[in-house]
């Protein structure tokens, strides 16, 4: 794993920016200007950077100072094959961490990645692309708690024609909801889900996994954000 130092380097043009920024919004008798930027959590430490910018032809020193904390991790639980029932179901055991985030993914971006080595040597109809997920309906969605919503896959299709697995699952570490979406079968075309009652509006973000049953398998992704309000308040608020 890189050093959070080197892993740094590559803010350093951010940093710049922010810095011509706030030294062009200062005043011509301003001394050095201090910022702080907090793009992500995480366990690192803090590196400083000083820029010099020349707006209006006089010199500013603005000091950009990083500082990363860990204060937030994902929660992940994997999907398995099913021995009976449905394709797939929750794994026994769940993780924790602030690498988690990563997890999540992985497997797909890997497959991803070998998919794109391939197409460099192989020509179209024999290498693996990836499905288009599509919605029949928004991606944003107004529901009462206690209501229950669809949620259709309609319309996706794959460039290869191969035949596509599904899986609607929610990204609670995204949205603002406190319980859990109650999601119906999560890996059919089109699935139903029951907002929870709440007593303040609230947000669950569901993710739309479309994977094909290429070689290597590919997926891809759509987000439906759901806002939940609660039971007497009038949707058009």
């Amino acid at each position: 794993m890189p050093s959070p130092l080197r892993a740094l380097r590559g803010t350093h043009r951010a940093f710049l920016a922010a810095a011509a920024a706030v030294a062009l919004a200062l005043p011509a008798a301003s001394p050095a200007a201090a910022v702080e930027i907090t793009p992500f959590a995480s366990t690192w430490t803090t590196a400083s950077t000083t820029y010099r910018a020349v707006p209006a032809k006089r010199w500013v020193e603005v000091s950009i100072s990083l500082k990363v904390t860990n204060q937030t991790a994902d929660t992940y639980t994997p999907y398995v094959a099913a021995d009976y029932g449905r394709a797939i179901k929750p794994a026994s055991r769940s993780f924790n961490g602030n690498r988690v985030t990563i997890w999540r993914w992985r497997d797909d971006f890997q497959n991803d990645f070998a998919a794109r080595m391939a197409w460099t040597t192989q020509p179209y109809a024999s290498a693996n692309h990836a499905p288009v997920p599509a919605l029949a309906h928004a991606d944003r969605l107004t529901v009462h708690g206690g209501d229950w919503f669809t949620l259709d896959a309609s319309g996706t299709t794959d460039p290869d024609g191969d035949s596509l697995g599904y899986h609607w699952f929610e990204y609670r570490e995204a949205g603002t909801l406190a319980q859990p979406l109650e999601l119906g079968t999560e890996n059919l075309k089109h699935t139903a889900a029951r907002a929870p009652l709440v007593d303040r509006p609230a947000t669950a973000h569901v993710i739309l996994r479309v994977t094909d049953k290429g070689a290597p398998p590919l997926s891809r992704y759509k987000r439906v954000i759901v806002t939940i309000l609660p039971k007497d308040q009038d949707l058009s608020r």
